[in-house]
């Protein structure tokens, strides 16, 4: 028996509005960027629509120059697209409207996605699947459906002046505001805490090899995770450490165990034995820590997983571990290293933006940035190939090693407060970072 809903995705395409965005984003930088933060590849539906669009957009990406010549240039041996591109070329620039359009191609994208859906929901259930797989299937791929096409359509990131001035005058009337009170999650550093106001939107931690990034991204992830007014869950995407590795060291952080005794499994005090029952206790009764394991991982790979745990698990922390370590797609074997950077940087920001969550990434400085001729890191600005990255986060975290053998933590961008200089403690046994002091200059 064959099941079908009877409708093919087909009917749910418009082709001249398809080409009326494309010419539209090859007309002007303005525009493209106006299409490409609603528009994806596949809300277009025919093949060569999608091979302009994605070359449109990844040279838009890497700051290239968004005329004909240029991406016509990069079909010289596909005749049919070059053609394509000619009467592209010829449609007028608002023949539709861009705005018109961008909603008129995410309507078809999302009706496409709906049959796709639901045919293969009925495939299953004809393969004699589970019942709960199948919904399952439908849950989690509506959702995101949902999440994509709502984006779009409705009005939550445009406010009336009343609605900007009544946001803030609700905050106004609740009275100052303690000094424990922060608009983000507290990292568990009460020093670091004050100045940062909390975990920010999006946060970078930098560091050459062997500095500590992890270990810092770690400690904040597991003090958030077990505070009891965290309701949510936390996303560790880990590219560097197999998963054993990584909760190795997040029971060693939770518990102030050393790393050796749980990687042995041989406790040197029953007190140490019993503090890691009791942080096993507490992790297993909060259950908000997710850990990937580090298969490689592309960027469409991972932002598909940011996706899904966000939807499915309730998600509102992300942590990327780390950004260089990304696998690359084929279309980007050829691209310069920061390019791929740059490029990963914008994705991550749009998907946890779009998401509305927390996003932490950990960025690998290069050799030359490092030593800057003070022993310190280059920080800001000199992280490999994350230029884009460091003007996009709203905090930045910089750590270093000085001449004189004292480790440091320099908060270099802060747009909640003021940009400071800690020294810390860095327990490599027990996985544990304290913040000592702050370093007046």
């Amino acid at each position: 028996m064959t099941l079908d809903i009877g409708a093919s995705p087909q009917i749910f395409t418009d082709k001249k509005v398809e080409r009326s965005m494309l010419s539209t984003m090859l007309n002007s930088k303005l525009d493209a960027a106006f299409v490409i933060d609603r528009l994806t590849v596949d809300d277009f539906y025919y093949n060569h629509h999608c091979t302009i669009y994605q070359t449109v957009k990844n040279t838009f990406t890497l700051g290239g120059e968004l005329d004909y010549m240029t991406i016509r240039s990069q079909f010289n041996n596909n005749p049919k697209v070059v053609d394509l591109l000619e009467e592209i070329r010829t449609i007028p620039k608002w023949d539709v409207n861009k705005e018109q359009g961008c909603k008129i191609l995410k309507e078809f994208s999302s009706k496409r996605q709906v049959v796709f859906l639901c045919n293969e929901a009925l495939k299953r259930l004809a393969n004699n699947k589970e019942s709960d797989d199948v919904i399952q299937l439908i849950q989690s791929q509506s959702t995101g459906i949902l999440q994509s096409r709502n984006f779009l359509f409705n009005q939550s990131s445009v406010s009336s002046t009343e609605e900007w001035v009544g946001e803030i005058q609700e905050e106004m009337d609740l009275g100052e505001r303690s000094p424990d009170e922060y608009d983000g999650h507290p990292v568990g550093m009460p020093l670091l805490d004050a100045k940062m106001k909390g975990l920010q939107d999006i946060n970078v931690i930098s560091a050459p090899t062997g500095h500590g990034k992890s270990m810092l991204a770690l400690n904040w992830v597991v003090n958030i995770s077990l505070q009891d007014t965290f309701k949510d869950r936390i996303l560790y995407v880990n590219y560097e450490m197999n998963r054993k590795q990584l909760a190795r060291r997040v029971f060693s952080i939770a518990s102030g165990v050393t790393y050796n005794e749980i990687y042995n499994r041989r406790f040197l005090s029953k007190q140490n034995a019993d503090r890691y029952n009791e942080a096993r206790t507490k992790l297993l009764e909060r259950k908000n820590l997710i850990l990937t394991n580090n298969e490689p991982k592309t960027l469409a790979v991972t932002m598909a997983l940011i996706q899904e745990h966000v939807t499915c698990n309730n998600v509102s922390i992300v942590v990327i571990d780390h950004l260089g370590e990304i696998a690359s797609e084929k279309d980007e074997y050829a691209m310069d290293h920061w390019m791929k950077l740059q490029k990963y940087v914008k994705e991550l920001k749009n998907v946890t933006t779009r998401l509305g969550v927390r996003l932490i990434v950990i960025a690998q400085q290069n050799r030359e940035g490092y030593n800057n001729g003070r022993g310190q890191a280059g920080g800001l600005g000199r992280v490999a190939g994350t230029l884009e990255l460091s003007r996009i986060c709203d905090c930045f975290i910089n750590m270093y090693h000085t001449r004189d053998g004292d480790k440091i933590i320099a908060l270099e961008k802060n747009r909640n407060g003021e940009m400071c200089k800690f020294k810390i403690d860095f327990d490599g046994a027990r996985q544990i970072i304290t913040i000592e002091e702050e370093i007046l200059e």
